[in-house]
């Protein structure tokens, strides 16, 4: 899904994935809440946000 073709290190997401991962961040609430009862009030999809290696 990323332009280096690695889960890890730098790159961004691909347009064409951008309906998947919104699709996928949408809906971990959900899955959060139904899984461990918890209810999130935030998320960030990185949590290292200037780390590129």
């Amino acid at each position: 899904m990323k332009s280096n073709n690695s889960i890890t290190g730098a790159g961004h997401l691909l347009p064409e994935y951008y309906d998947t991962w919104a699709d996928t961040i949408a809906a971990f609430p959900a899955k959060v809440k139904q899984n461990t009862g918890v209810d999130l009030y935030a998320m960030s999809p990185q949590n290292e946000t200037d780390f590129a290696s």
